[in-house]
Protein backbone atom coordinates (compact mmCIF):
# COMPACT_ATOMS: atom_id res chain seq x y z
CA UNK A 1 0.00 0.00 0.00
CA UNK A 2 2.83 2.30 0.67
CA UNK A 3 4.35 1.46 -2.85
CA UNK A 4 0.50 2.55 -4.17
CA UNK A 5 0.91 6.10 -2.28
CA UNK A 6 4.30 7.11 -3.65
CA UNK A 7 4.08 9.17 -6.80
CA UNK A 8 6.45 8.85 -9.56
CA UNK A 9 8.31 12.51 -10.35
CA UNK A 10 9.40 12.95 -13.89
CA UNK A 11 12.76 14.75 -14.19
CA UNK A 12 13.88 16.98 -16.68
CA UNK A 13 17.19 16.51 -17.95
CA UNK A 14 20.20 19.58 -17.93
CA UNK A 15 20.71 22.60 -15.97
CA UNK A 16 18.84 24.86 -14.93
CA UNK A 17 19.15 27.68 -17.93
CA UNK A 18 18.86 24.62 -20.57
CA UNK A 19 15.20 23.75 -18.76
CA UNK A 20 13.79 27.29 -19.09
CA UNK A 21 15.13 28.09 -22.50
CA UNK A 22 13.25 26.44 -25.38
CA UNK A 23 13.36 26.71 -29.16
CA UNK A 24 10.64 28.67 -29.62
CA UNK A 25 12.43 31.32 -26.75
CA UNK A 26 14.86 34.07 -27.07
CA UNK A 27 17.95 33.68 -25.17
CA UNK A 28 17.57 34.84 -21.67
CA UNK A 29 13.81 34.69 -21.89
CA UNK A 30 11.64 32.07 -19.08
CA UNK A 31 9.57 30.38 -20.89
CA UNK A 32 5.88 30.29 -19.13
CA UNK A 33 5.52 27.64 -16.90
CA UNK A 34 2.38 25.60 -15.46
CA UNK A 35 2.21 27.07 -11.98
CA UNK A 36 3.66 24.41 -9.23
CA UNK A 37 2.86 23.72 -5.76
CA UNK A 38 5.82 23.82 -3.06
CA UNK A 39 4.39 22.78 0.76
CA UNK A 40 7.18 24.13 3.10
CA UNK A 41 7.64 22.81 6.53
CA UNK A 42 9.75 24.99 8.61
CA UNK A 43 10.69 24.11 12.43
CA UNK A 44 12.96 23.98 14.79
CA UNK A 45 15.46 20.86 14.63
CA UNK A 46 14.41 18.05 16.89
CA UNK A 47 10.67 19.58 16.03
CA UNK A 48 9.00 17.10 14.06
CA UNK A 49 9.70 17.87 10.37
CA UNK A 50 11.12 14.89 8.78
CA UNK A 51 7.65 12.94 10.35
CA UNK A 52 5.76 15.89 8.89
CA UNK A 53 7.30 16.07 5.47
CA UNK A 54 7.79 12.07 5.52
CA UNK A 55 3.53 12.44 6.22
CA UNK A 56 3.57 14.54 2.98
CA UNK A 57 5.31 12.33 0.66
CA UNK A 58 3.02 9.54 1.24
CA UNK A 59 0.40 11.84 1.14
CA UNK A 60 1.47 12.50 -2.92
CA UNK A 61 3.64 15.44 -2.18
CA UNK A 62 7.49 14.31 -4.61
CA UNK A 63 10.59 14.41 -2.30
CA UNK A 64 14.00 15.67 -3.51
CA UNK A 65 16.12 13.25 -5.88
CA UNK A 66 19.35 13.01 -2.88
CA UNK A 67 17.44 12.64 0.14
CA UNK A 68 19.76 12.39 3.20
CA UNK A 69 19.86 8.40 4.37
CA UNK A 70 18.10 7.61 7.93
CA UNK A 71 20.36 7.86 10.93
CA UNK A 72 19.20 6.08 14.15
CA UNK A 73 17.94 9.44 15.67
CA UNK A 74 15.73 9.48 12.40
CA UNK A 75 15.24 5.65 11.40
CA UNK A 76 12.38 6.49 9.40
CA UNK A 77 14.21 9.08 7.02
CA UNK A 78 14.60 12.65 7.13
CA UNK A 79 12.76 13.69 3.60
CA UNK A 80 15.21 16.19 2.76
CA UNK A 81 17.75 16.85 0.14
CA UNK A 82 21.32 16.77 0.95
CA UNK A 83 22.52 19.23 -1.55
CA UNK A 84 19.80 22.10 -0.12
CA UNK A 85 21.16 21.73 3.03
CA UNK A 86 24.57 22.00 1.97
CA UNK A 87 23.60 25.01 -0.10
CA UNK A 88 22.31 26.66 3.31
CA UNK A 89 24.90 25.67 5.52
CA UNK A 90 27.41 27.55 2.91
CA UNK A 91 24.78 30.47 3.51
CA UNK A 92 24.85 30.65 6.84
CA UNK A 93 28.63 29.86 6.59
CA UNK A 94 28.86 33.08 4.29
CA UNK A 95 26.86 35.37 6.68
CA UNK A 96 29.07 34.45 9.70
CA UNK A 97 26.43 31.79 11.05
CA UNK A 98 26.09 28.14 11.72
CA UNK A 99 22.95 26.08 11.92
CA UNK A 100 22.90 26.01 15.75
CA UNK A 101 23.99 30.37 16.00
CA UNK A 102 20.42 31.54 18.21
CA UNK A 103 21.35 35.35 16.96
CA UNK A 104 19.28 37.20 14.50
CA UNK A 105 20.53 36.12 10.74
CA UNK A 106 22.63 39.39 9.69
CA UNK A 107 19.87 41.57 7.58
CA UNK A 108 22.49 42.64 5.23
CA UNK A 109 23.62 39.89 3.82
CA UNK A 110 20.49 39.73 1.79
CA UNK A 111 21.95 43.04 0.07
CA UNK A 112 25.15 41.73 -0.05
CA UNK A 113 27.22 40.32 -3.19
CA UNK A 114 26.89 36.89 -2.53
CA UNK A 115 23.10 36.97 -2.01
CA UNK A 116 22.97 36.81 -6.40
CA UNK A 117 25.02 33.75 -6.37
CA UNK A 118 23.89 31.97 -3.81
CA UNK A 119 20.46 32.65 -5.27
CA UNK A 120 21.41 31.12 -9.02
CA UNK A 121 22.84 28.04 -7.03
CA UNK A 122 19.92 27.27 -4.72
CA UNK A 123 17.61 27.79 -8.20
CA UNK A 124 19.65 25.13 -10.47
CA UNK A 125 20.13 22.34 -6.85
CA UNK A 126 16.06 23.45 -6.62
CA UNK A 127 15.21 22.30 -10.04
CA UNK A 128 17.92 19.32 -9.94
CA UNK A 129 15.89 17.79 -6.91
CA UNK A 130 12.12 18.63 -7.58
CA UNK A 131 12.55 18.68 -11.54
CA UNK A 132 9.00 19.38 -12.94
CA UNK A 133 7.03 17.68 -9.90
CA UNK A 134 3.99 19.90 -9.64
CA UNK A 135 3.48 19.13 -5.77
CA UNK A 136 6.67 18.26 -4.04
CA UNK A 137 7.87 18.52 -0.17
CA UNK A 138 10.61 20.92 0.55
CA UNK A 139 12.48 20.71 4.55
CA UNK A 140 15.32 21.50 6.36
CA UNK A 141 15.16 23.64 9.46
CA UNK A 142 17.34 26.35 8.37
CA UNK A 143 14.96 27.84 6.40
CA UNK A 144 13.40 28.79 9.49
CA UNK A 145 16.25 31.85 9.36
CA UNK A 146 16.70 31.82 5.62
CA UNK A 147 12.82 32.39 4.55
CA UNK A 148 13.20 35.28 2.53
CA UNK A 149 16.14 34.12 0.50
CA UNK A 150 14.17 30.66 -0.10
CA UNK A 151 10.62 32.47 -0.90
CA UNK A 152 12.77 34.20 -3.46
CA UNK A 153 14.19 31.22 -5.30
CA UNK A 154 10.72 29.43 -4.96
CA UNK A 155 9.16 32.42 -7.02
CA UNK A 156 12.03 32.43 -9.35
CA UNK A 157 11.03 28.64 -10.10
CA UNK A 158 7.75 29.91 -10.46
CA UNK A 159 6.66 27.35 -7.54
CA UNK A 160 3.81 28.65 -5.06
CA UNK A 161 5.08 28.02 -1.37
CA UNK A 162 1.86 26.55 0.87
CA UNK A 163 3.63 26.80 4.48
CA UNK A 164 3.21 24.01 7.26
CA UNK A 165 4.58 25.47 10.58
CA UNK A 166 5.62 22.58 13.12
CA UNK A 167 6.84 23.19 16.72
CA UNK A 168 6.91 20.88 19.79
CA UNK A 169 7.48 21.36 23.28
CA UNK A 170 10.92 23.20 23.67
CA UNK A 171 11.99 21.41 26.62
CA UNK A 172 11.76 18.23 24.75
CA UNK A 173 13.91 19.86 21.73
CA UNK A 174 16.12 20.75 24.46
CA UNK A 175 16.44 17.74 25.44
CA UNK A 176 16.90 15.97 22.42
CA UNK A 177 19.89 18.37 21.46
CA UNK A 178 21.55 18.17 24.69
CA UNK A 179 21.62 14.39 23.86
CA UNK A 180 22.31 14.79 20.62
CA UNK A 181 24.75 17.76 20.29
CA UNK A 182 25.71 18.06 24.46
CA UNK A 183 23.85 21.39 24.60
CA UNK A 184 23.12 22.79 27.24
CA UNK A 185 19.20 23.00 27.79
CA UNK A 186 19.36 26.90 28.31
CA UNK A 187 20.76 27.27 24.99
CA UNK A 188 19.00 24.34 23.11
CA UNK A 189 15.57 26.93 24.47
CA UNK A 190 17.31 30.43 22.91
CA UNK A 191 17.92 27.96 19.30
CA UNK A 192 14.04 27.08 19.39
CA UNK A 193 12.76 30.67 20.31
CA UNK A 194 15.02 32.34 17.49
CA UNK A 195 13.54 29.79 14.87
CA UNK A 196 10.11 30.01 15.56
CA UNK A 197 9.78 33.85 15.99
CA UNK A 198 12.01 34.38 12.31
CA UNK A 199 10.08 31.60 10.43
CA UNK A 200 6.36 32.89 11.70
CA UNK A 201 7.45 36.91 10.99
CA UNK A 202 8.56 35.68 7.96
CA UNK A 203 6.13 34.02 6.79
CA UNK A 204 3.29 36.62 7.63
CA UNK A 205 0.74 37.11 4.44
CA UNK A 206 1.70 33.59 2.89
CA UNK A 207 -0.52 30.50 2.31
CA UNK A 208 0.46 28.72 6.03
CA UNK A 209 -0.83 26.20 8.82
CA UNK A 210 0.14 25.54 11.86
CA UNK A 211 0.65 22.14 13.74
CA UNK A 212 2.21 20.77 16.72
CA UNK A 213 4.09 17.62 17.05
CA UNK A 214 1.65 16.29 19.24
CA UNK A 215 -0.86 16.46 16.68
CA UNK A 216 1.39 14.22 14.49
CA UNK A 217 1.74 11.73 16.84
CA UNK A 218 -2.00 11.34 17.88
CA UNK A 219 -3.53 11.73 14.92
CA UNK A 220 -2.07 12.11 11.33
CA UNK A 221 -4.51 11.69 9.54
CA UNK A 222 -6.45 14.89 10.83
CA UNK A 223 -3.26 16.52 10.08
CA UNK A 224 -2.88 15.97 6.53
CA UNK A 225 -6.37 16.49 6.33
CA UNK A 226 -6.50 20.08 8.13
CA UNK A 227 -3.57 20.88 5.87
CA UNK A 228 -5.03 20.40 2.77
CA UNK A 229 -8.44 22.25 3.70
CA UNK A 230 -6.07 24.92 5.24
CA UNK A 231 -3.72 25.98 2.27
CA UNK A 232 -5.79 24.79 -0.34
CA UNK A 233 -3.88 21.97 -2.43
CA UNK A 234 -4.78 19.70 -4.24
CA UNK A 235 -3.58 16.48 -4.60
CA UNK A 236 -3.29 15.90 -1.12
CA UNK A 237 -4.10 11.92 -0.37
CA UNK A 238 -5.97 12.54 3.36
CA UNK A 239 -8.18 10.07 5.38
CA UNK A 240 -9.65 8.76 1.63
CA UNK A 241 -6.44 6.30 1.38
CA UNK A 242 -3.77 7.10 4.14
CA UNK A 243 -5.42 5.69 7.43
CA UNK A 244 -3.46 2.52 7.80
CA UNK A 245 -0.39 4.08 6.01
CA UNK A 246 0.21 7.10 7.83
CA UNK A 247 -0.28 4.84 11.26
CA UNK A 248 2.27 2.75 10.17
CA UNK A 249 4.70 5.62 9.28
CA UNK A 250 4.06 7.40 12.47
CA UNK A 251 5.52 5.27 15.39
CA UNK A 252 4.96 6.90 19.22
CA UNK A 253 7.72 4.72 20.46
CA UNK A 254 10.02 6.99 18.24
CA UNK A 255 9.43 9.68 21.03
CA UNK A 256 12.42 9.71 23.19
CA UNK A 257 11.41 12.76 24.97
CA UNK A 258 8.39 13.64 26.62
CA UNK A 259 6.83 16.77 28.75
CA UNK A 260 3.53 18.03 29.59
CA UNK A 261 2.60 21.36 28.21
CA UNK A 262 2.21 22.80 31.62
CA UNK A 263 5.84 22.02 32.48
CA UNK A 264 6.55 25.15 30.07
CA UNK A 265 3.56 27.51 30.53
CA UNK A 266 3.95 26.97 34.24
CA UNK A 267 7.07 26.88 34.78
CA UNK A 268 9.01 30.06 36.25
CA UNK A 269 12.82 28.85 35.33
CA UNK A 270 12.12 28.79 31.47
CA UNK A 271 12.23 32.64 30.03
CA UNK A 272 8.66 34.44 29.62
CA UNK A 273 9.35 34.63 25.93
CA UNK A 274 9.39 30.81 25.24
CA UNK A 275 6.79 30.38 27.19
CA UNK A 276 4.61 33.19 25.59
CA UNK A 277 5.67 31.87 22.36
CA UNK A 278 4.79 28.43 22.64
CA UNK A 279 1.39 29.10 24.02
CA UNK A 280 0.62 31.05 21.12
CA UNK A 281 1.99 28.56 18.87
CA UNK A 282 -0.41 26.10 20.55
CA UNK A 283 -3.40 28.02 20.59
CA UNK A 284 -2.80 28.26 16.75
CA UNK A 285 -2.28 24.91 16.09
CA UNK A 286 -5.14 23.88 18.02
CA UNK A 287 -7.53 26.52 17.02
CA UNK A 288 -6.50 28.96 13.97
CA UNK A 289 -4.09 31.84 14.25
CA UNK A 290 -4.94 34.66 15.51
CA UNK A 291 -3.73 37.94 14.31
CA UNK A 292 -3.83 40.02 17.65
CA UNK A 293 -1.09 38.32 18.51
CA UNK A 294 1.41 39.32 15.95
CA UNK A 295 2.10 41.95 17.66
CA UNK A 296 2.93 40.37 21.32
CA UNK A 297 5.65 37.72 18.78
CA UNK A 298 6.82 41.48 17.07
CA UNK A 299 7.40 42.48 20.76
CA UNK A 300 9.51 39.67 22.26
CA UNK A 301 10.91 38.92 19.41
CA UNK A 302 12.34 43.02 19.23
CA UNK A 303 12.98 42.64 23.27
CA UNK A 304 15.43 39.05 22.34
CA UNK A 305 17.18 40.85 19.33
CA UNK A 306 17.91 43.83 21.71
CA UNK A 307 18.95 42.17 24.72
CA UNK A 308 20.94 39.62 22.63
CA UNK A 309 24.04 41.38 22.27
CA UNK A 310 24.23 41.46 26.13
CA UNK A 311 24.89 38.14 26.90
CA UNK A 312 25.98 37.30 24.24
CA UNK A 313 29.27 36.86 25.79
CA UNK A 314 28.27 34.87 28.04
CA UNK A 315 25.92 32.63 25.94
CA UNK A 316 29.14 32.08 24.03
CA UNK A 317 31.02 31.36 27.30
CA UNK A 318 28.34 28.66 27.74
CA UNK A 319 28.54 27.27 24.89
CA UNK A 320 32.87 27.11 25.28
CA UNK A 321 32.02 25.03 28.15
CA UNK A 322 29.16 23.20 26.50
CA UNK A 323 31.89 22.04 24.01
CA UNK A 324 33.99 21.34 27.11
CA UNK A 325 31.42 19.28 28.43
CA UNK A 326 30.84 17.47 25.05
CA UNK A 327 34.34 16.87 24.81
CA UNK A 328 34.63 15.47 27.97
CA UNK A 329 31.43 13.43 28.28
CA UNK A 330 32.86 12.22 24.77
CA UNK A 331 36.43 11.40 26.16
CA UNK A 332 34.58 9.38 29.37
CA UNK A 333 32.46 7.89 27.28
CA UNK A 334 35.22 6.65 25.44
CA UNK A 335 36.99 5.70 28.40
CA UNK A 336 34.20 3.92 29.95
CA UNK A 337 33.59 2.08 26.73
CA UNK A 338 37.58 1.31 26.54
CA UNK A 339 36.80 -0.02 30.28
CA UNK A 340 34.00 -2.02 28.80
CA UNK A 341 36.10 -3.23 26.39
CA UNK A 342 39.11 -3.78 28.80
CA UNK A 343 36.86 -5.80 31.07
CA UNK A 344 35.22 -7.84 28.41
CA UNK A 345 38.73 -8.64 27.44
CA UNK A 346 39.96 -9.49 31.24
CA UNK A 347 36.38 -11.40 31.62
CA UNK A 348 37.68 -13.48 28.04
CA UNK A 349 41.26 -14.00 29.63
CA UNK A 350 40.16 -15.16 33.05
CA UNK A 351 37.91 -17.67 31.01
CA UNK A 352 40.85 -18.62 29.02
CA UNK A 353 42.55 -19.44 32.20
CA UNK A 354 39.74 -20.85 33.86
CA UNK A 355 39.81 -23.44 30.38
CA UNK A 356 43.09 -23.88 30.53
CA UNK A 357 43.01 -25.01 34.72
CA UNK A 358 40.55 -27.44 33.63
CA UNK A 359 42.57 -28.51 30.47
CA UNK A 360 45.70 -29.14 32.64
CA UNK A 361 44.05 -30.89 35.23
CA UNK A 362 42.42 -33.02 32.78
CA UNK A 363 45.64 -33.50 31.48
CA UNK A 364 47.71 -34.50 35.00
CA UNK A 365 44.95 -37.02 35.08
CA UNK A 366 45.49 -38.00 31.88
CA UNK A 367 49.59 -38.04 32.35
CA UNK A 368 49.06 -40.21 36.01
CA UNK A 369 47.01 -42.84 33.68
CA UNK A 370 49.41 -42.41 30.93
CA UNK A 371 52.08 -43.62 33.55
CA UNK A 372 50.42 -45.93 35.42
CA UNK A 373 49.57 -47.59 31.18
CA UNK A 374 53.62 -46.81 30.84
CA UNK A 375 54.61 -49.26 33.51
CA UNK A 376 52.13 -51.39 33.33
CA UNK A 377 53.36 -51.68 29.52
CA UNK A 378 57.09 -51.92 30.58
CA UNK A 379 55.87 -55.25 32.90
CA UNK A 380 53.87 -56.78 29.55
CA UNK A 381 57.04 -55.76 27.56
CA UNK A 382 59.40 -57.73 30.31
CA UNK A 383 57.00 -60.52 29.81
CA UNK A 384 56.75 -60.13 26.18
CA UNK A 385 60.45 -60.11 25.74
CA UNK A 386 60.17 -63.52 27.81
CA UNK A 387 57.69 -64.76 25.49
CA UNK A 388 59.31 -63.33 22.13
CA UNK A 389 63.10 -65.51 23.60
CA UNK A 390 60.91 -68.58 24.48
CA UNK A 391 59.01 -68.36 20.71
CA UNK A 392 62.67 -67.75 19.39
CA UNK A 393 63.85 -70.89 20.67
CA UNK A 394 60.70 -72.60 19.09
CA UNK A 395 61.15 -71.05 16.26
CA UNK A 396 65.08 -72.09 16.18
CA UNK A 397 63.39 -75.13 16.17
CA UNK A 398 60.73 -75.31 14.24
CA UNK A 399 63.84 -74.21 11.37
CA UNK A 400 65.86 -77.13 11.76
CA UNK A 401 61.98 -79.03 11.48
CA UNK A 402 61.92 -77.22 8.62
CA UNK A 403 65.04 -78.13 7.23
CA UNK A 404 64.66 -81.33 7.66
CA UNK A 405 60.93 -81.29 6.22
CA UNK A 406 62.72 -79.38 3.69
CA UNK A 407 64.99 -82.73 2.67
CA UNK A 408 62.58 -85.15 3.04
CA UNK A 409 60.21 -83.00 0.34
CA UNK A 410 63.56 -82.71 -1.83
CA UNK A 411 64.06 -86.96 -1.34
CA UNK A 412 60.36 -87.30 -1.88
CA UNK A 413 60.33 -84.96 -5.05
CA UNK A 414 62.95 -87.30 -6.32
CA UNK A 415 61.00 -90.45 -5.80
CA UNK A 416 58.33 -89.20 -6.79
CA UNK A 417 60.03 -87.82 -9.91
CA UNK A 418 61.69 -91.74 -10.07
CA UNK A 419 58.26 -92.96 -10.02
CA UNK A 420 56.65 -90.68 -12.50
CA UNK A 421 59.44 -92.06 -14.70
CA UNK A 422 58.57 -95.39 -13.83
CA UNK A 423 55.26 -95.10 -14.06
CA UNK A 424 55.52 -93.48 -17.83
CA UNK A 425 57.16 -96.93 -18.19
CA UNK A 426 55.02 -99.06 -16.93
CA UNK A 427 52.78 -96.95 -19.32
CA UNK A 428 54.64 -97.93 -22.63
CA UNK A 429 54.89 -101.91 -21.03
CA UNK A 430 50.80 -101.96 -20.22
CA UNK A 431 50.10 -100.34 -23.69
CA UNK A 432 52.47 -103.38 -25.14
CA UNK A 433 50.75 -105.59 -23.19
CA UNK A 434 47.27 -104.01 -24.22
CA UNK A 435 47.97 -104.75 -27.89
CA UNK A 436 49.31 -108.91 -26.76
CA UNK A 437 46.09 -108.97 -24.57
CA UNK A 438 43.78 -107.94 -27.35
CA UNK A 439 45.96 -110.52 -29.65
CA UNK A 440 44.79 -112.89 -26.98
CA UNK A 441 41.62 -112.38 -26.49
CA UNK A 442 41.37 -112.83 -30.15
CA UNK A 443 43.06 -115.95 -29.82
CA UNK A 444 40.26 -117.05 -26.75
CA UNK A 445 37.54 -116.02 -29.23
CA UNK A 446 39.07 -118.64 -31.94
CA UNK A 447 39.49 -121.47 -29.40
CA UNK A 448 36.33 -120.91 -27.96
CA UNK A 449 34.40 -121.13 -30.47
CA UNK A 450 36.22 -124.93 -31.10
CA UNK A 451 35.76 -125.35 -27.33
CA UNK A 452 32.35 -124.79 -28.48
CA UNK A 453 32.96 -127.22 -31.51
CA UNK A 454 34.44 -129.82 -29.82
CA UNK A 455 31.92 -130.14 -27.02
CA UNK A 456 28.88 -130.27 -29.35
CA UNK A 457 30.79 -133.05 -30.84
CA UNK A 458 31.26 -134.86 -27.37
CA UNK A 459 27.99 -134.46 -26.06
CA UNK A 460 26.61 -135.76 -30.15
CA UNK A 461 28.96 -138.86 -28.73
CA UNK A 462 27.84 -139.01 -25.52
CA UNK A 463 24.41 -139.69 -26.98
CA UNK A 464 25.29 -142.15 -29.77
CA UNK A 465 27.31 -144.00 -27.19
CA UNK A 466 24.20 -143.81 -25.22
CA UNK A 467 21.89 -145.12 -27.91
CA UNK A 468 24.41 -147.70 -29.38
CA UNK A 469 25.12 -151.14 -28.24
CA UNK A 470 28.96 -150.50 -28.62
CA UNK A 471 31.28 -151.89 -26.49
CA UNK A 472 33.54 -150.46 -24.17
CA UNK A 473 36.77 -151.47 -26.44
CA UNK A 474 34.95 -149.45 -29.00
CA UNK A 475 34.57 -146.51 -26.64
CA UNK A 476 38.10 -146.00 -25.40
CA UNK A 477 39.22 -146.31 -28.98
CA UNK A 478 36.75 -143.55 -29.58
CA UNK A 479 37.57 -141.47 -26.46
CA UNK A 480 41.52 -142.21 -27.62
CA UNK A 481 40.75 -140.91 -30.93
CA UNK A 482 39.24 -137.70 -29.82
CA UNK A 483 41.89 -137.11 -27.24
CA UNK A 484 44.45 -137.32 -29.98
CA UNK A 485 42.59 -135.15 -32.47
CA UNK A 486 43.94 -131.70 -33.17
CA UNK A 487 40.83 -129.98 -31.96
CA UNK A 488 41.31 -131.42 -28.33
CA UNK A 489 45.11 -130.20 -28.38
CA UNK A 490 44.24 -126.87 -29.90
CA UNK A 491 41.37 -126.24 -26.93
CA UNK A 492 43.96 -127.53 -23.90
CA UNK A 493 44.93 -124.24 -23.01
CA UNK A 494 41.55 -122.74 -23.00
CA UNK A 495 40.50 -125.84 -20.82
CA UNK A 496 42.72 -124.85 -18.44
CA UNK A 497 41.50 -121.37 -18.30
CA UNK A 498 37.97 -122.27 -18.11
CA UNK A 499 39.23 -124.90 -15.08
CA UNK A 500 41.22 -121.53 -13.75
CA UNK A 501 38.15 -119.47 -13.82
CA UNK A 502 36.03 -121.83 -12.00
CA UNK A 503 38.16 -122.36 -9.02
CA UNK A 504 38.49 -118.86 -8.92
CA UNK A 505 34.43 -118.66 -8.57
CA UNK A 506 34.20 -121.58 -6.14
CA UNK A 507 36.83 -120.17 -3.72
CA UNK A 508 35.19 -116.73 -4.38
Amino acid sequence: MLQNLLQEVPRPEGTQAEILQSDETAPGAIPEQAPRDCVLVLGMHRSGTSALSGLLHLAGCAQPANVMPPLVENPKGFFESTRIRACNDDILQSAGSAWHDWTAFDPDWTDGPEQADFHDRALETLTEEFGAAPLFVFKDPRICRLVPFWLGVLKSAKCQAHIVHIHRNPLEVAASLQRRNGMSADYGLLLWLRHVLEAEASTRGQSRHFVSYNDILNDPVQVIDATQDALGVTGLRGSAQGVEVFGDFIAAELRHFSEPVGEVTTNPEVSIWVRRSFEILESWAASGEIAADHAELDRIRAEFNQTGPMFAGLVQEGRELGAANKKLASEIEQAQAAALTQQSKIAQQLEAIRALETAAATDQAELATTRAAVIQGQHDLTAAQGTIAAREGELALAQDDLSKVRADVAQAKAALEDAQREISQQRSRLDGQGIALAERFEEISRLTLLLVKSERQREALTKRLAASDLHAADVEAHRNALLLSTSWRVTAPLRRVVTALRGLRRRG
